[in-house]
């Protein structure tokens, strides 16, 4: 299932910018094309989906806020709420045990991941390795 990713990224890293565009002429050119690679590739690939819950301590900013009276009567009115922080990514299915490779940016700091497959079945998943220096992480 690899191979067919890595041909594919080989491919594209060879082929020089200002390629020529023309359109494929018979069969033998559409085998030669990129379809037939992304047709096989694109199993591996999936979407992952982030959440990231953080605390936020907010501080009650009122005009009235020395005041004792008004003190009283506005007292736990600006409790500080969870902040919730959705992102939403990609990556590559490296092996059947379920290893995937995606960007640190999207999971690093994750509280809940899913990863999302083609066939759209679901998984939970967590950060087995992740190097936020070049953006890559690895999970299961």
């Amino acid at each position: 299932m690899i191979r067919p990713v890595l041909t594919a990224l080989a491919i594209v890293l060879a082929l020089p910018a200002a390629a020529e565009t023309r359109v494929p002429q018979n069969q033998a050119d559409i085998a030669l094309g990129f379809a037939p690679l992304v047709k096989d590739a694109s199993p591996a690939v999936v979407n992952i989906y982030a959440k990231v819950v953080r605390q936020v301590q907010q501080r009650r900013r009122s005009p009235f806020m020395n005041d004792p009276f008004f003190d009283d009567f506005f007292r736990g009115f600006a409790k500080p709420q969870p902040r919730v922080e959705n992102s939403l990514g990609s990556g590559v299915i490296l092996s059947g045990d379920g290893i995937v490779v995606s960007n640190f940016h999207v999971v690093g700091m994750a509280t809940e991941i899913r990863v999302v497959t083609s066939d759209r079945r679901e998984y939970n998943a967590r950060v087995i390795l992740g190097d936020k220096a070049s953006d890559l992480a690895i999970l299961q």
